[in-house]
């Protein structure tokens, strides 16, 4: 069986409208018209990230995945996103270190956390 255990729902506030996505007002300070929600997806394990990119298709997802820390700034430092996945457990820098890292720089951005190992 490909997907076993929890199922996970997770509720983006992000409305469709005839005109495209709209962030909310309050969730990134103010409401736009945008294409799609980008992601940042940071995991390790190259299995996670295509599962990540499976469940967030474009054109309603535009997702990057980085396979750690170090790649993962690099890329967050280029472009903007609206939601960041993180693996807790990775070698060198993990999710929680790269949490403190992320918040320094943006407050705002929606974080969920993401284990194989619970």
């Amino acid at each position: 069986m490909l997907f076993s255990g929890f199922l996970f729902v997770l509720l983006l506030l992000w409305e469709r409208s005839r005109v495209g996505l709209t962030r909310v007002a309050g969730c990134c300070n103010m409401a736009e018209n945008i294409n799609s929600i980008r992601v940042l997806a940071v995991d390790d394990d190259s299995f996670m990230r295509s599962m990540i990119e499976r469940c967030l298709p474009a054109p309603d997802f535009e997702t990057a995945t980085c396979e750690n820390a170090l790649v993962a700034m690099q890329t967050f430092e280029k472009k903007v996103f609206d939601i960041v996945f993180l693996d807790v457990l990775m070698p060198y820098i993990d999710g929680l270190q790269l949490h403190k890292i992320i918040r320094t720089q943006n407050k705002l951005i929606p974080i969920v956390f993401l284990t194989a190992k619970a």
